[in-house]
């Protein structure tokens, strides 16, 4: 993984917002969808709804941990 680089990044932030960055940021042609953690939780809502539930500070610097997500199984004909 790159090294962590600070980012401003909107509290109504989703995973889909947040995967959309970190593409970006990476620069990667084919889109990849990420799961997030946050604080060792995994990111089910909102940034903002996930750290004022939480009662996590906004004063410091969150670090979010991503890596790819998982796709669901395909169904196959038997």
């Amino acid at each position: 993984m790159p090294p962590a680089l600070p980012q401003t990044v909107p509290a109504d932030a989703t995973r889909y917002g947040l995967s959309q960055i970190v593409n970006h940021l990476l620069g990667l042609e084919k889109v990849v969808p990420f799961e997030f953690l946050v604080n060792d939780e995994i990111l089910c809502s909102s940034l903002g709804s996930h750290i004022s539930s939480r009662a996590i500070s906004t004063e410091g610097v969150l670090e979010i941990e991503y890596f790819p997500a998982a796709l669901p199984p395909t169904p196959r004909d038997d």
